[in-house]
């Protein structure tokens, strides 16, 4: 079956951005896209059936419609679609802040201690600190001693 369509070629585009359905010969296109509906792949299809769709058939409708496109070459290739690289700078707005940030460095808070030297001079405070709260808990620890 092959070799007998070898010379057959009916290549059909649709135009448009929706599929579109060939009721007569049960064929879907897709959006945008460029079949040969007489190749292997559609192999049910004979070209009298095409030839009859084309004259008065559901082909017929679609291209009297300008939805779809009939040619018996195969259409050129497009090369493939280019992408846009943005740089950075095409959008500056997000390399900037409306805000300034400063940084202040306050004397009061410079230490001329060792943070270990620190947390000795604070841990007395922080155990009276205790203390005063919950009282001498010395008395309750010796208790469960004896």
């Amino acid at each position: 079956m092959k070799n007998l369509r070898k010379n057959y070629h009916c290549w059909i585009t649709n135009l448009t951005k929706m599929k579109i359905v060939v009721g007569d010969l049960k064929i879907t296109l897709q959006p945008l896209n460029t079949i040969d509906i007489l190749d292997y792949k559609h192999s049910r299809l004979t070209p009298e059936q095409v030839s009859e769709s084309i004259k008065k058939g559901s082909l017929c409708l679609k291209k009297k419609e300008n939805k779809i496109k009939i040619r018996s070459s195969e259409p050129d290739k497009l090369p493939p679609i280019k992408t846009l690289e943005l740089s950075k700078s095409s959008f500056p707005y997000k390399n900037r802040s409306l805000l300034v940030l400063e940084e202040k460095i306050f004397d009061e808070l410079e230490l001329d201690i060792s943070d270990e030297e620190f947390a000795m001079e604070n841990a007395d405070s922080a155990m009276e600190e205790h203390l005063s709260v919950f009282g001498n808990v010395s008395e309750y620890v010796n208790k469960d001693k004896l």
